[in-house]
C-alpha cells in the first residue's frame, strides 16, 4: 500500500496519537479479517460533520490508501466537477 500511494503521488496522514498510526483509520475489534475501517469527514446540510464510510480493511495501511484516493478524488471534484479516479 506504501508503494502504491508513491507511485500515485498520493500521501497517507500520518498521526502518532492514533492507535492506527492514520488519520481517519480506526480499529475496529469486532473484525478479525478486516478490523480496519476508513472514513473521510463529508457536510451534510445542517452543516454538521459526519463521517463517510469509505470500508473494511485488513491492514492499516490499505485503508489509508483508499482514504487518501477518496481525498484526492474529492479535492479534484471540487475543483474540476467531475470524479476523475477510482477510490478502489
Amino acid at each position: 500500500a506504501l508503494r502504491l500511494a508513491a507511485a500515485e503521488g498520493l500521501e497517507l496522514q500520518r498521526r502518532a496519537s492514533n492507535t492506527t498510526g492514520f488519520v481517519g483509520i480506526y480499529k475496529n475489534f469486532g473484525s478479525k479479517t478486516n478490523p480496519y475501517e476508513s472514513s473521510i469527514p463529508r457536510r451534510c446540510p445542517d452543516t454538521n460533520r459526519y463521517p463517510q464510510h469509505l470500508g473494511c480493511f485488513a491492514t492499516a495501511e490499505e485503508a489509508a490508501l483508499v482514504r487518501a484516493r477518496a481525498l484526492a478524488n474529492l479535492s479534484e471534484y471540487r475543483l474540476t466537477g467531475r470524479l476523475v479516479s477510482k477510490i478502489a
